[in-house]
């Protein structure tokens, strides 16, 4: 069937279903397995159908049945399910995908079970281990080739774990037997843990959702993490779908553990932070490393032997001195506390030795690193492995990023190799002493262990070759609330500190989005001293800053209703009001401001003040604020234009012309200043000099670089700046002919400079 035709019957499928309108959605559903002559998927629904039909005689009796709701929901989840496999098998067909090349081959190995494979795994890991090795029991060789085939089938499980949709009891027995047993290693079992993401980002099934229960009960701390993550994003993307009441005991059970919520919310602040991972990323490409390099020729010229001792450089005054001089030293201390704040530096730096083929496979991008890879080991490699115990020891680094580092090692020289394990030393035994003197918590650890796992996944999502065709969690807002047994991330105090993440490195869509979602604060008036009461002041903010002006004046008036002297909000409510026009409240707001501060003397109020009054034409008292904002300090290019503008509309055009000329001096000219220049000539009678101002007016409004020798992007900027200046006057021409200017001769002065510019 073509893919376009079905994916809009599994949106109209999906649609009835949520609605409850099982009666049609069965009748579709069965309509589409007809046509794609999938039999037992029709006898599957045929079934649930039939047992539909009972519940309704049974309801229509007026029996009561408290398992009704129950039920419902079960008859919907077979509808859906039984789409998604009508889906996948139409896919299967010839989808060039990554996800179903995978899964055909897969199918073609029906005999290679979970159960089996991991048995072979097991019966490898026990004879390839490395005791045996060092016990003499094994050949370098013949270790190595065992550790390929184990690495072999730790890819085929991954892959067969992914694909597999939905999971069979044997497979999902098999791996529940796994996480319970602990001869398995600890890479192999975090590996299944993302397989098990990865499909139910594909297709949703509640026995991956078991498993990762599982995975979050084990003893391992790593292993824990990693399958909170998972299960929050598989439980994140399956919203609106059928959670079964095994699931949700395993669910609720999870939640009685000591460390659920406390995780849950790290988790969820350490997901929600990927998303400033890009900007710092360019923040670091775009200003940091063009800051470094314009130091080179610096650097060669006074310092031509370097020390290749980290704390020789550190403790190199000139070093310092150059730093601090060129701004790099604040932009170096600005990263530091973006990582100390848990933002993911290292991005950037290890995108681009994503290239290895180690990197083609998806199941490396989710491997943890540990130093029994085959890539390491061998006579040729020997002094890799006293680097990779080192790379291990990391704690600023995920995993993906340390295979990034060992693999760009294994391409440099011998004599480099021992340099960089030098540097590397000297750094790990500097981290060490600081992790000794600072207070480390469990809690730390877990978060630690957390951010790791985010990032891993992260990196797989942004990085990988064939990224586009995976459904990536982090594209929009991630959004947890309202999910089974996590009802308290809905918790004002959660959504808020989520949202301030948002709203303070300037994400006012995503912020505004979740609180929306989540419906905190969206009604009634809040309370001081309560997280709806802070929200709403930063969703008015967030509207503000997006220019939703009349929505977060909307904010804004409900915290005033309870907090009237509120002056941040009075000031940003007053901002919006000068934005839509309404400038009678704005001065109201701007005089209740003045009398809390009890000093009416401040550059700022003055100027918003006689703004305000100008906007009003109430221009004496215009005028007299913009005098005082000019004495008591502000800046010439927002006091002088419109003095001088509040002045020729006071009938003053001498002294306007004067203050527009020192603002000219003072902040250089603009295109308008020439267009009021001209009307002051014009109120004057001096026609001849409002001529050659408007025409200045149109020359700067066209003026291009001087390389550019387009003509024709000449001719429209001039197009433009014409239509632009006649706009102008046409707007200003009932404040001219108030000052007693012939609208008439406004018409004709425009007609006879066009004619003289030709």
């Amino acid at each position: 069937m073509n893919q376009t035709i079905l994916s809009q019957l599994k949106d109209k499928i999906y649609k009835l279903v949520k609605t409850r309108r099982l009666r049609e959605a069965f009748s579709e559903a069965l309509s589409l397995s007809e046509t794609m002559m999938s039999f037992e998927t029709s006898e599957t629904l045929q079934r649930a159908e039939e047992t539909y039909r009972q519940m309704l005689r049974y309801a229509a009796s007026g029996a009561a049945d408290p398992e009704r709701q129950e039920m419902i929901a079960r008859l919907g989840e077979t509808i859906l399910t039984v789409t998604d496999i009508l889906e996948r098998q139409n896919q299967m067909a010839d989808s060039a995908s990554l996800y179903y090349s995978t899964a055909r081959f897969e199918k073609m190995r029906p005999a290679e079970t979970v159960a089996a494979m991991l048995d072979d795994y097991r019966c490898h890991s026990a004879s390839g281990s490395v005791f045996n090795f060092v016990a003499g029991s094994q050949k370098q060789e013949e270790y190595r080739a065992n550790k390929q085939h184990t690495e072999e089938l730790e890819r085929r499980i991954f892959n067969r774990v992914w694909c597999s949709h939905p999971l069979d009891r044997a497979d999902a027995e098999a791996l529940h037997a796994m996480f319970a047993s602990d001869s398995y290693p600890r890479h192999l079992r975090i590996l299944v843990v993302w397989a098990l993401t990865l499909g139910a980002l594909q297709f949703y099934d509640s026995r991956r959702l078991e498993l990762l229960c599982d995975a979050r009960m084990t003893a391992d701390p790593q292993l824990q993490g990693a399958a909170l993550v998972s299960l929050l994003l598989a439980l994140g993307h399956a919203r609106g779908r059928y959670i079964p009441r095994r699931v949700r005991n395993r669910l609720d059970a999870l939640a009685d553990t000591s460390d659920w919520n406390a995780d849950i919310e790290l988790t969820y602040k350490e997901l929600t932070r990927t998303r400033d991972t890009d900007r710092i990323t360019a923040k670091i490409r775009d200003e940091v490393v063009p800051e470094m390099m314009k130091l080179r020729p610096e650097i060669s010229k006074r310092f031509n032997n370097l020390p290749t001792d980290p704390e020789e450089l550190e403790e190199n005054p000139e070093w310092a001195e150059l730093l601090e001089k060129s701004g790099v030293a604040d932009k170096l201390k600005e990263m530091s506390e973006i990582q100390e704040e848990g933002g993911d530096v290292m991005m950037g730096t290890f995108a681009h030795l994503k290239v290895f083929p180690f990197f083609h496979v998806v199941a490396n991008w989710f491997l943890p690193f540990h130093t029994e890879r085959s890539e390491f080991a061998g006579a040729e490699n020997e002094d890799l492995q006293a680097i990779t115990d080192i790379v291990a020891a990391m704690p600023m680094l995920c995993d993906s990023d340390k295979y990034s580092l060992m693999f760009s090692l294994t391409a440099a020289p011998k004599a480099q190799r021992a340099m960089m394990m030098r540097q590397m030393n000297a750094q790990m035994d500097q981290l060490n002493e600081l992790r000794a003197a600072t207070l480390t918590t469990d809690l730390t650890d877990r978060r630690d262990i957390i951010r790791r796992q985010v990032q891993n996944l992260f990196r797989f999502f942004r990085l990988y070759r064939r990224k586009g065709e995976f459904n990536n969690p982090f594209t929009g807002v991630i959004d947890l609330t309202g999910l089974p047994t996590l009802e308290h991330l809905s918790r004002p105090d959660i959504v808020q500190v989520i949202c301030e993440f948002y709203f303070s490195h300037g994400y006012y869509e995503d912020g505004l989005e979740l609180a929306r979602r989540t419906g905190i604060a969206s009604e009634g008036i809040p309370q001081p001293d309560t997280p709806e009461y802070l929200l709403v002041q930063r969703m008015g903010f967030a509207n503000m800053k997006l220019g939703r002006y009349r929505e977060a004046l909307g904010h804004f008036d409900r915290i005033l209703m309870t907090s009237p002297e509120k002056t941040w909000v009075l000031k940003n409510a007053a901002r919006c009001l000068m934005r839509i026009g309404d400038y009678s409240k704005a001065l109201q707001h701007w005089n209740t401001i003045a009398s809390l501060k009890g000093n009416e003397n401040d550059a700022q109020f003055a100027l918003n003040a006689a703004t305000c009054h100008l906007e009003l034409k109430e221009y004496d008292q215009a005028v007299r604020d913009f005098f005082k904002a000019e004495y008591l300090g502000a800046k010439p290019a927002r006091v002088l234009r419109q003095l001088s503008w509040a002045l020729l509309m006071k009938g003053d055009p001498e002294r306007s012309r004067r203050y527009l000329q020192q603002a000219i001096e003072k902040t250089g000219a603009i295109p308008n200043d020439y267009l009021n220049m001209g009307h002051i000539s014009l109120v004057t009678g001096n026609f001849s000099d409002a001529l050659d101002s408007y025409r200045k007016n149109i020359e700067t409004r066209t003026a291009l670089p001087e390389d550019t020798t387009d003509v024709a992007a000449r001719q429209k900027k001039r197009r433009k700046a014409v239509d632009d200046f006649m706009a102008d006057m046409t707007e200003d021409t009932p404040s001219l002919t108030s000052l007693g200017v012939d609208p008439a001769m406004i018409r004709l002065l425009g007609d006879a400079l066009l004619y003289n510019m030709e």
